[in-house]
Parts: structure tokens; C-alpha cells; sequence
């Protein structure tokens, strides 16, 4: 549920409220006089409820309440200038050139415009409430999308684990074989190594150092480099990574991705990572040459995830965008990060 927006179902009931209060007033609330100054009346009248409580509601509050006060304050402050203004003309104008009449028609200035502030309080009143009512349902719904996604990856954590202290010793005694026979094996396989015990100690919502991202890069390359000799990959960072910290596994999934489903054996067209940092803010581009996006078997699922975890851990403050041409796939991203 968007608060600038309503549902399908609030939609329904809204408009069924609106209706009935319409005849409400046809029937019991009209003018004295002729037929359609009874039906303009009725009309007008809604739609200066209409009106202000709608901006209000969808606009007023939702853009700037809790983002410019003073925005706020002006919006707020042209709406009661709305609805006095069609008050007004409603009442001293309109219903007397129809014939119409009604006891505030009467009224003095003054006393006029103290009851039309007085109606426009209560409309005030109901649609601040509805709003609040609505912020709330929405921050119980993404707090418990939250909750779900945590516990999700939690389960999904403690499922792929594989007796990760067996998993190393092994490991170890490899390295220490494969180095009698070959140092330049053995490199290859400590870098593997590294990578395996990144992914075996991830968890759900953890934030790591940013140079432990960029060496999870960095070890990725190596690896894919040891199983075809035709890498062509451009991997630059810039800025004061060792200062700040990153939600683990933001840049995997792109990296893995653009090797599974990319080109990277055209020197023409190499893979093109590029992190910078500036001022605690990050800034992610990779480039890759589609392979064949006909027979592409992604799910999208990776993405997806992802996505959703950069809107629970840094919503308000990313940046986020995905050109996807013919030849041509391009990520881009830009974060606000944490500081060690």
C-alpha cells in the first residue's frame, strides 16, 4: 500500500461512502429552492469535500509531512484557501443566481467564514486520521516483511550449511598437497578457499568490512580465471574503501551474473566492473556483453532478492537501475554507506 495512492479496495469503499453521503445530503441537507439549484448545490458541496480531503490525504501529508515541514505547512494552508474560496462563491454567489437559499447564505462575513473554518477542521480532522491509520497498517505490513524476509534467510542459511569445521580442515590438508606439487595450484585453491569460507559465514543482514566484498570480487575473477585462460574482465576501485562498511553479498550476485549469463571471452567487449567511493557514498557499475538472451535460463530470483535487500537495509538511500539492450547488459547502483 502506497500512501500517495489508494487500492482497488479502498477505492471501493471510498467511492461507496462518497455516494451515500451524496444522497444523504440531496435528501435532508439541500437548499430551498428550485430543482437544480438543489442538485448544483449538492454537487459543489461534495466535491469541496472532495477536494481538500483528497489533497490532503494522497498529496499533503504523504510528500511532505515528514520529509519538509514548511512545504507542509504551505500546502496545508492552500487547501484551506481552496476550500473557503468554493465555499464562498458556493454559498454568496452561485446558489443566489439559481434561486437558491440557505440560512448560512446570510451570514456575515466574518460569521461565515468562522463556520466554513469550522467544517473545514472536521474535514481536517478525518482525513489526518485515515492518513495516520494508513501509515501505521503500512510500517505493521513492512515491519512483518522485514521479520519474514529475516527469518526466510535465516532458514535458508542454516539449510546450506555443510559441517563448515570439517569443510576447512579438509581444505587445509589440500592446500598443504597440493603445495609440494605445485605453488601456483596451491594459490589458486587458497583463493577458492577464501571464497568458500565468505559464503559459509554469510548470514542474513550482516554488514562486513568493504574491502572483504571486493576481495570476494577479486578471488571470483581468479577462480574464473583458472577455468579458462579467455577473461577478459576491466575490475577498478577508487576512493577509501578500508573506512566503511556493506550488507554482505550486495555485489555477488551482479558479478556471478554478468560470467553466467554474459560474453567475457571478447577483448573487444570485457566485463567492466567499477566501485568508487566518495564522501560515504558508493557508487557500482558493471557492464557485460550478453551471451544469448534467447536461451537464458535465469529465474531472476538472485536479482530480486537482492533488490529487496536494498530496499529493507537501505531504503531512503540507494539508487538503483538496470539497462538491459540487445547486445548490452548494465547494473547500476549507488548507496549511502556505514562507517567500521
Amino acid at each position: 500500500m502506497e500512501l500517495g495512492n489508494l487500492s482497488k479496495n479502498e477505492l471501493y469503499r471510498h467511492t461507496a461512502i462518497w455516494l451515500c453521503l451524496t444522497i444523504f445530503i440531496y435528501f435532508f441537507l439541500s437548499v430551498d429552492g428550485p430543482l437544480i439549484a438543489q442538485i448544483i448545490f449538492t454537487i459543489v458541496f461534495i466535491l469541496n469535500l472532495l477536494i481538500p480531503y483528497y489533497l490532503i490525504l494522497l498529496y499533503i501529508f504523504p510528500r511532505y509531512y515528514e520529509k519538509n515541514r514548511l512545504l507542509f505547512f504551505i500546502g496545508y494552508s492552500c487547501v484551506i484557501l481552496i476550500f473557503l474560496g468554493i465555499d464562498y462563491t458556493h454559498m454568496k454567489v452561485l446558489l443566489p443566481f439559481l434561486n437558491g437559499h440557505r440560512i448560512r447564505s446570510d451570514y456575515a462575513l466574518k460569521d461565515f467564514l468562522k463556520t466554513s473554518f469550522s467544517r473545514f477542521s472536521l474535514l481536517a480532522f478525518a482525513s489526518t486520521g485515515v492518513y495516520l491509520s494508513r501509515r501505521s497498517i503500512q510500517r505493521v505490513k513492512e515491519s512483518n516483511e522485514m521479520e519474514k524476509n529475516a527469518i526466510s534467510k535465516e532458514l535458508t542459511f542454516l539449510s546450506n550449511q555443510f559441517h563448515s569445521h570439517l569443510t576447512y580442515n579438509f581444505m587445509s590438508f589440500c592446500h598443504g598437497q597440493l603445495i609440494r606439487v605445485s605453488a601456483n595450484a596451491a594459490y589458486k585453491f587458497e583463493n577458492f578457499s577464501r571464497m568458500l569460507h565468505y559464503s559459509l559465514n554469510a548470514k542474513p543482514g550482516e554488514f562486513i568490512p568493504l574491502t572483504k566484498e571486493i576481495e570476494y570480487i577479486e578471488n571470483f575473477i581468479e577462480i574464473q580465471r583458472c577455468i579458462t585462460s579467455d577473461v577478459f574482465i576491466t575490475f577498478t576501485y577508487t576512493g577509501e574503501i578500508e573506512k566503511y562498511q556493506i550488507l554482505q553479498g550486495v555485489f555477488s550476485v551482479f558479478v556471478e551474473n554478468a560470467f553466467k549469463h554474459g560474453n567475457f571471452s571478447d577483448p573487444a567487449n570485457p566485463i567492466v566492473i567499477n566501485i568508487s567511493v566518495k564522501e560515504g557514498n558508493l557508487y557500482f557499475y558493471i557492464k557485460n556483453k550478453i551471451e544469448n538472451q534467447k536461451n537464458s535460463t535465469s529465474s531472476g530470483i538472485g536479482l530480486t532478492n537482492i533488490k529487496q535487500a536494498l530496499d529493507i537495509f537501505y531504503k531512503g538511500s540507494h539508487l538503483f537501475s538496470k539497462e538491459d539492450s540487445n547486445a548490452t547488459y548494465i547494473i547500476e547502483l549507488t548507496l549511502k554507506l556505514h562507517h567500521l
